[in-house]
């Protein structure tokens, strides 16, 4: 059955609405989002919508946080010995915030070079517009919910949280979706609401799966919004779609921008270390062809990386291979070290590659859908697979996982029973008859809840509210008051833990370790 979208005109009146713009029932009886937030006695606004959301997102913890975050390896110099890593002083590896910024970079880019040709000017009408600064913003918004430890932390949060109540679980991009239309609060009239009142357009552009875990014929893994979230969705996302399975524009291009980040920036952490031996896998002209200069070390990736492309034609996977042999041999003729020539030339190839994946980039004039030669996303696709062939299926990177994921369980685990406890209106204690049931007291439960960190504290209670809210659609409205406080309690949980950095993790964990939790705000200490 085919989608019903909107038309042109209506997608391009809704792109710079706000939630303040409309207002909506609430389950206290105000009206959230009465109208255009005040501007506090500042001068007349100068800035795009799109301008505004772009800074907006640069100032949020949440993108203050990704600074802490692992991208591929916590450190690259990891996977080396100590006589390398003092060979190579400015080994130094990308995290979550360096690659947002240069996503968000290479979307502007992209969407810039869009514009400028002329062919693309019919699809860009059919998809409702693009905008450069709203492309940037996805980039750049894309991990805000990526939690502590990469994928891995994604995994643990999502099997915690479906064991205790949770059917749609954890989910990074969908954590992200949250970030933005709940959890990052903004000041309105001096009061603090929810959500950072994002244009439209600026949510929709880092949804790159419109459909929840639940929404049925779904096959897909990935999704971007919790049930719980569902109405904010509907508002602001929903009105602007227009190509099945697909985001709007932008998000498209963030989606490209991404690929391409991962398969040139992403490995060059580990290329200038060493690892990733991109020298070997180069080509030499031998009479009127080119071949490996190490076939054994080429044929065993090769075989490797090519159960990975996105199309399993032998057409495509020539014209990958094609792609490939020529970047390799015009930058990586010998091995690369922690030299200013070896990140010149790595800096070039990135380069290189942008530009190339750019030029390969256009607008479908019948879909507005973005559309990439089979060469570049061939390119992409094996250039992708760098990482994961000499690094991420590696012994020493499993081990490190392992070992993540153990930590990150016991704290999630402690702090999920820590708060049930907390917010529990009852306690067993001890009596000549065994162990008995009562009732706690209002200040009992009050400093029982104060003991708790006080933005894991405040993270519960506006979830519970949420989950309370009973002007609200989806499967939500089939909880009782019990199980939507239990619901409520667990999303809060998720969510702290999801807003917290690496070393927050390890300092709960040395801290329950030793039986010792300090009262006040980890996040903020």
């Amino acid at each position: 059955m085919t989608t019903s979208y909107a038309s042109v005109e209506e997608r391009k009146a809704k792109r710079n609405i706000r939630p303040s713009d409309v207002a909506v029932p609430s389950s206290t009886g105000r009206q959230r989002g009465t109208g255009p937030s005040s501007n506090m006695g500042i001068s007349e606004e100068r800035r795009t919508p799109a301008q505004k959301d772009l800074d907006a997102i640069l100032y949020s913890y949440y993108t203050r946080r990704l600074a802490r975050i692992t991208q591929v390896s916590s450190n690259a110099t990891a996977q080396m010995s100590p006589r390398s890593m003092w060979q190579r002083p400015y080994s130094l590896s990308h995290n979550r915030l360096t690659h947002s910024l240069k996503v968000g970079q290479v979307a502007r880019r992209l969407a810039q070079y869009l514009l400028q040709d002329d062919q693309n000017a019919k699809g860009i009408e059919v998809a409702g517009g693009l905008e450069p600064d709203v492309a940037e913003l996805a980039g750049r918004a894309h991990d805000l919910g990526h939690p502590p430890f990469g994928h891995i932390g994604e995994q643990v949060l999502d099997q915690i949280a479906v064991q205790n109540g949770l059917p749609d679980g954890f989910e990074g991009n969908a954590q992200s979706f949250r970030i933005l239309t709940f959890l990052q609060r903004k000041l309105r009239d001096g009061r603090p609401v929810q959500g950072m009142n994002l244009t439209n357009v600026s949510t929709a552009s880092i949804v790159k799966y419109p459909w929840s875990r639940g929404d049925s014929g779904k096959k897909y893994r990935k999704f971007n919004y919790y049930d719980i979230d569902i109405d904010r969705f509907t508002g602001s996302v929903t009105p602007l779609l227009y190509c099945d399975d697909s985001g709007i524009l932008e998000a498209q291009i963030m989606d490209w921008a991404d690929d391409i980040s991962y398969a040139t920036h992403d490995i060059e952490d580990f290329a200038l270390a060493g690892v990733i031996p991109l020298h070997r896998l180069t080509f030499r002209p031998e009479g009127n062809k080119y071949v490996p200069v190490d076939y054994d070390e080429f044929n065993r990736f090769w075989k490797y990386a090519s159960t990975y492309l996105s199309d399993d034609s032998d057409e495509y996977e020539a014209a990958a291979k094609r792609s490939f042999m020529d970047v390799a041999g015009r930058f990586f003729l010998t091995e690369l070290d922690d030299s200013e020539q070896s990140r010149d030339r790595m800096r070039a190839f990135a380069s290189y590659v942008i530009t190339e994946t750019s030029l390969g980039t256009s607008v479908d004039p019948s879909t507005g859908c973005l559309l990439k030669t089979p060469e570049v996303a061939g390119l992409v696709d094996i250039m992708k697979r760098l990482t994961w062939y000499y690094v991420i299926d590696r012994p020493e990177t499993t081990i490190r996982q392992r070992g993540e994921k153990k930590v990150l369980e016991s704290v999630v685990l402690e702090l999920l029973a820590w708060s049930k406890e907390a917010y529990s209106e009852e306690e067993h204690v001890a009596s000549r008859n065994g162990r008995q049931t009562r009732q706690r007291t209002g200040t009992e439960q009050s400093e029982i809840r104060n003991g708790l960190d006080s933005t894991l504290r405040e993270s519960i209670n506006r979830s519970i509210e949420d989950y309370r809210d009973r002007h609200r659609s989806g499967s939500v409205l089939q909880l009782t008051d019990e199980e939507r406080k239990e619901a409520g309690l667990v999303r809060g949980v998720i969510d702290y833990v999801a807003g917290l950095t690496e070393e927050d993790i390890y300092a709960y964990h040395h801290m329950f370790e030793l039986g010792y939790v300090e009262k006040g705000s980890l996040r903020e200490s």
